[in-house]
């Protein structure tokens, strides 16, 4: 079955895993722009007198079928969502239209700038190097996950707000809503691993047999003597953002002891590496750029750069940028101890007999 008889399908038969209200429902598929202009496929199934229906994306639904997923599992699955998904009436949409109800709710994610650069001369937006902080009014936040709606130009005009306005009120109603997490690299990996050998999930564990799995695979399995950190929100889901909270940079400055480089993972999460005079920038970014092309969903991808924060300098910049400043301020200055460092390192390199180590990453 290839994906356009896998749609028909879908579009044809999703009626008979619905309630019976649904039996006059509008049935259709609509191509959808998210992120990073990636078009998706929607389904959407508007009851009688509804005026807006949710987008239930069945791209990945086609590559579940591919690799054995059943079709009726899968309609069944697409129907729990539908069902379970609350959709505003027209007095709520009213509401929408009207600022001061909504402002509680304007909320912020973060973007890449240069993949989304069509896309942000319509919208309201604010830049941080070469991502950007977009605006969306939260509409429902449930367990199958949040339904939102972006705050365009047109919009903005209609409620006659400044994009300053904007942003303080999604500064505080993102972390309300969406609250911070920062974790352990090691901890989620030993959490994964140990889900993977039980297949339970280790919150749901009492605390002895928490206790002894987490002995079982030690920090040393992990590589935990290279700290590595993650920062989320608490759904994990557009987390990046978190790195965008008031003091947030700050906090976890104080919390790895100093300077530290932010890896763009994704728009859910990004990675915190301490910085211990030795890494590489260079090293990190093209480990962002493999896992970008292999691992995350091009919908997902955030950047391809790599960031650093000075604490002193309470300033986050393109690592990269960065590195082409100090060289320029370097060029007539006396070698910095880093200089003779990696001068001494070059030199036993290319003595006979000695082999070089080169400082790397395992996650």
């Amino acid at each position: 079955m290839d994906y356009q008889e896998f749609q028909a399908k879908i579009a044809e038969e999703i009626k008979g895993y619905l309630p019976e209200k649904y039996a006059d429902a509008v049935v259709r598929v609509e191509q959808i722009t998210k992120n990073n202009g990636v078009t998706l496929d929607a389904l959407q199934v508007m009851l009688p007198g509804e005026h807006m229906a949710p987008s239930i994306y069945l791209n990945e639904f086609y590559g579940q079928h591919q690799d054995g997923r059943s079709m009726e599992n899968i309609l069944a699955q697409i129907g729990k969502i539908r069902e379970e998904c609350t959709m505003p009436d027209r007095k709520d949409v009213e509401v929408f239209q009207n600022f001061a109800q909504v402002k509680d709710k304007i909320i912020f994610c973060v973007i890449g700038a240069d993949s989304n650069r069509d896309m942000l001369q319509k919208i309201p937006h604010r830049m941080e190097n070469d991502m950007a902080l977009v605006y969306r009014v939260l509409l429902d936040k449930g367990e199958e996950g949040t339904m939102s709606a972006l705050v365009n130009g047109m919009l903005q005009k209609e409620w006659g707000v400044t994009e300053k306005e904007l942003y303080d009120l999604a500064l505080a109603n993102t972390q309300r809503e969406f609250p911070a997490v920062f974790r352990p690299m090691a901890e989620i990996m030993k959490e994964m691993m140990v889900k993977e050998f039980t297949g339970v999930d280790p919150a749901s564990m009492d605390a002895e047999t928490r206790a002894f799995f987490e002995e079982m695979f030690s920090d040393d399995m992990l590589d935990a003597k290279l700290p590595m950190y993650v920062l989320t929100n608490d759904r994990t889901s557009e987390g990046a953002a978190a790195l965008f909270y008031p003091e947030m940079k700050e906090q976890i400055a104080e919390k790895v002891g100093g300077d530290y480089f932010v890896l763009p993972s994704s728009v859910h999460e990004v990675l915190i590496v301490p910085d211990d005079g030795i890494i590489d920038f260079q090293e990190l970014k093209n480990m962002v750029n493999e896992v970008n092309q292999t691992e995350v969903s091009p919908m997902d991808v955030l950047t391809g750069e790599v960031y650093f924060y000075d604490k002193e300098a309470h300033q986050l910049t393109v690592a990269s940028e960065r590195a082409e400043k100090a060289e320029e301020r370097n060029t007539d200055r006396p070698m910095s101890i880093m200089d003779k460092l990696n001068t001494a390192k070059e030199r036993i390199t290319k003595e006979p007999g000695n082999t070089r180590l080169e400082p790397g990453l395992a996650i």
